[in-house]
């Protein structure tokens, strides 16, 4: 039979364990906690806050280097509801990332522009690229989420299993954008492709209709391409009016501190001495949607296969899909601005970043999405010579927008039997480790 004594001393013993015990437990929780980004940890939970998205589980560190985390989280909640964002690439598969709340498909509509029957994607570069634009993780369990996971989507069809396309294509799939724009809302267009000719933006067809998008209220994000130091001499990412878009490599991590610019992305001046790119953003071994349908790239590449659901994939085409989620995040919060505005946000409230001689900003939309300045970019530049119907070029000077009449510059402007039509690829991808 134990002693009063004994006991007490058995007592004393447990009580030293059990605090011996909280302690290692509550330092291995706070270890765990301060090992995410700091939005993850503030935001593990979504119980306190209906309209917040749960990052406990997030993997994408680019949601987290460009700021986009913090506006999921903050009043409003941007997440880019009611904002429409044009993918002409090889088609979206119809992934359940692509969902919304109430179940329903937020690809708003399907088009082809190429032979093959129906507007999925085969070959599963547009998928990805929509994926970083707007998927909202479903099949991760949230471990997978685009920059804007609630945007509304438009899928254009342009190229085919193989990832082959023609400018022609393109362009009529930028045609159906331009007479679609009001009905579905579309903001913004995303071109991750390269024209396989270099010439002056006043001669490439392709060029031409992106202008026209533009002076119509449409922001424009395009690839700078992935030809390292070579510079930036190939539509459309020679056009000096839209948001051309280079890479960086965020090292898997939220920080941006520890960011390089991507061995791939060019920069320089264009044949007309315009310097691009006009930005960067991530675009190194990010993960997105893919198909399940066995597409091209998956067998061409299965050492990038994540799950049967994500692929891992390195270029400025990436870089552009996270640069056009972040502008439909601008405009579900200021709908009144320009794209010329839009530009000069992501342009001047980026992050510092100066690479050789050449100054570039790191896409950064917490801060644009925080300014208020009405400045546009773009002042005094001569658009396409496609464009110009009377005897004199028109420079492109005016602060005020509405001050014009865009009514004479449409798909009509251009006379497109007299161009030469090349083919685009998208099969300069960067295939790194």
């Amino acid at each position: 039979m134990a002693t009063l004594e004994s006991l007490r001393r058995s007592s004393g013993r447990n009580w030293m364990r059990a605090i011996l015990l909280t302690a290692a437990l509550l330092f291995l929780s706070f270890t765990t906690l301060s090992a995410l980004p700091a939005q993850a940890a503030r935001h593990a939970s979504k119980s306190d806050c209906s309209e917040c998205i749960d990052t406990s589980s997030l993997k994408n560190a680019y949601d987290y280097a460009i700021g986009a985390t913090r506006l999921w989280n903050e009043k409003p909640y941007l997440q880019g509801q009611g904002v429409t964002v044009a993918v002409v690439d090889s088609g979206i598969a119809r992934e359940k990332d692509f969902k919304g709340a109430d179940g329903r498909s937020r690809i708003l509509a399907n088009v082809s522009f190429v032979g093959e029957q129906g507007a999925s994607d085969h070959y599963g570069h547009g998928t990805h690229v929509a994926g970083l634009v707007g998927g909202n993780g479903a099949s991760s369990g949230g471990a997978y989420v685009g920059v804007a996971p609630q945007v509304n989507l438009v899928n254009v069809k342009v190229s085919d299993s193989k990832g082959m396309g023609s400018t022609k294509d393109v362009v009529a799939g930028l045609q159906w954008v331009y007479e679609h724009r009001k009905q579905y809302n579309i903001r913004v267009v995303n071109l991750s492709l390269d024209s396989s000719e270099s010439e002056s933006y006043h001669l490439s067809p392709l060029d031409a209709a992106l202008e026209i998008l533009w002076f119509n209220r449409i922001v424009v994000v395009v690839s700078a391409g992935n030809s390292g130091s070579r510079g930036i001499r190939y539509p459309p990412a020679n056009d000096p009016f839209v948001v051309t878009v280079g890479a960086m490599d965020d090292r898997g991590t939220a920080s941006t501190n520890d960011d390089v610019l991507a061995s791939f992305s060019p920069y320089g001046k264009t044949q007309d001495h315009m310097a691009k790119p006009d930005l960067v953003a991530p675009g190194t071994n990010l993960i997105s949607v893919f198909p399940d349908n066995g597409a091209t790239l998956a067998r061409e590449h299965p050492d990038h296969v994540v799950t049967e659901h994500y692929f891992r994939m390195s270029g400025t085409s990436m870089s552009a899909a996270v640069t056009a989620g972040a502008a439909a995040l601008l405009l579900q919060a200021q709908p009144n601005l320009t794209p010329d505005q839009v530009k000069y946000r992501l342009m001047n409230l980026a992050e510092p970043y100066g690479y050789k001689s050449l100054k570039m900003g790191y896409l950064n939309i917490y801060d644009a999405v925080h300014s208020s300045t009405t400045q546009p970019a773009n002042l005094g530049l001569l658009p396409s010579h496609l464009l110009q119907t009377g005897s004199s070029p028109a420079t492109w000077t005016s602060v005020n927008w509405d001050s014009v009449n865009w009514d004479s510059v449409n798909w009509d402007s251009v006379n497109w039997d007299s161009v030469n039509w090349d083919s685009v690829n998208w099969d300069s991808n960067y295939w790194g480790p």
